[in-house]
């Protein structure tokens, strides 16, 4: 929606305000986010421990999350809210990059925005089985993505291009019925010779 000439100024402005919206909001600010490959700034926001985050409602006392970010923005609010969870959908599908292209999970786009976490793992249940995933990350040195596909499926691997060495590991759980993986990257000039070079490893597997 925002033309090209203005993405900046309003990324800016965006940044400024902090999480100024509602844990309703938090959903649309983190996904606006992430669709813009800011990892760094998104990461900010699910990891901050400042008055509007999530670490602030264990702070207070709550083991689900809350209507609100805290009682003084909502006396009568309730501890038991599902608008109040959106890292619960915005770890796979944004921070892991893990969503469908086509209906049934047949087609899967894993586009990790590690940021600067140093390592991670998820198990994404789909109707074709579970998707697997793991990572190791030294920020601007090297990222190495593990990833498990169900069979009968197509997934298609991004992987960050701010980094000296890339390496990528997969297994697929059916020889008769493998998943196939098609690699890409954020800037693909970087990495094209790995990607070819790993896609080839895997093509003769």
């Amino acid at each position: 929606m925002v033309p090209e000439k203005n993405k900046r100024a309003v990324a800016n402005f965006i940044k400024s305000r902090k999480m100024a919206c509602s844990v309703y909001g938090s959903h649309f600010l983190l996904e606006a986010i992430y669709n813009a490959n800011d990892a760094a700034y998104g990461w900010e926001l699910l990891a901050s421990t400042k008055e509007r985050s999530w670490y602030n409602m264990l702070r207070v006392g709550s083991t689900v999350t809350l209507e609100a970010w805290d009682n003084k923005y909502k006396p009568n609010q309730d501890w038991n809210h599902a608008w109040g969870a959106a890292p619960a959908h915005l770890i796979p599908r944004k921070f892991f990059g893990i969503e469908p292209l086509e209906a049934g999970f047949s087609k899967i786009r894993i586009k990790p925005q590690p940021a600067d976490v140093k390592a991670a793992s998820i198990k994404v249940p789909t109707i074709r089985g579970d998707i697997v995933a793991s990572f190791t990350n030294q920020p601007g040195k090297s990222f190495r993505l593990n990833v498990d596909i169900p069979a009968n499926t197509t997934a298609e691997i991004w992987l960050p291009y701010t980094y000296k060495k890339l390496s990528c590991c997969w297994m697929v759980k059916s020889r008769n019925l493998p998943g196939r993986m098609v690699l890409r990257s954020y800037m693909p000039v970087l990495v094209s010779i790995l990607l070819a070079s790993a896609i080839r490893r895997y093509n003769n597997h």
